[in-house]
């Protein structure tokens, strides 16, 4: 196999060894901040061009597509939401620099947890070859890590991240997970009067010139 079409071979030496790695400040966090949605499930966005406009109108659509997020029971999830549309590409050059390869968008998604709910251990489809879990923001006054199984030797590592900061994993090869975020349900921020949260957004690539690279773009909506 040609090494440089394969997710092993990067400029980082820790990210083909272990699979993962930490960029700080790698998005202005004040840019990622939102609010909680009334909602709850799978929100799916999508984006319709009025052609017929002189000014080249477009209007964004959304849908429930499922009333339970498929991985976190009772969060919301959401798919594509045009706030993000810029920083799914602005960081995917990021990323570039990092590691030295040239990556095509496949999509993001953003997810809200609430007290109580994990995100189970797990790996990626092939649209998440190279992934980023990126901090939003939150109202809790404790750390809620992510955790990812390194390649090499099988150990935990358990990741804090600050807003905007960001952990870069191998998704289709990392074992992957959160377990349940602190707080009790229904129990009120004591700074804002908000619900207790945690918001992260997932921004996935694949390789340009790899074996995923049919992924870009991915429509999986």
């Amino acid at each position: 196999m040609d090494l440089h079409a394969a997710t092993s071979w990067t400029r980082l030496e820790q990210f083909d060894k272990k699979g993962f790695f930490i960029i700080k400040n790698v998005y202005d966090a004040r840019a990622l901040v939102d609010t909680i949605p009334n909602e709850r499930g799978m929100l799916t966005y999508s984006k319709n061009i009025d052609f017929g406009s002189k000014k080249g109108d477009e209007n964004i659509t959304v849908r429930l597509k499922d009333d339970d997020e498929r991985q976190v029971s009772g969060s919301v999830g959401r798919y594509h939401h045009p706030k993000y549309r810029q920083a799914h590409t602005l960081i995917r050059k990021e990323i570039e620099k990092h590691i030295g390869r040239d990556l095509f968008n496949t999509y993001y998604y953003d997810r809200f947890y609430f007290p109580g709910q994990k995100l189970e251990r797990h790996r990626d489809r092939d649209a998440c070859e190279i992934s980023i879990s990126v901090h939003a923001g939150t109202n809790l006054e404790e750390p809620y890590p992510f955790f990812v199984e390194a390649l090499d030797d099988g150990k935990h590592y358990s990741i804090e991240l600050e807003p905007g900061d960001g952990v870069v994993y191998k998704g289709c090869h990392v074992w992957h997970w959160r377990d349940e975020m602190p707080g009790h349900k229904g129990l009120f921020s004591r700074f804002n009067k908000q619900m207790l949260y945690y918001h992260q957004i997932f921004f996935h690539y694949v390789l340009a010139d790899g074996i995923r690279s049919h992924c870009a773009g991915d429509t999986n909506s």
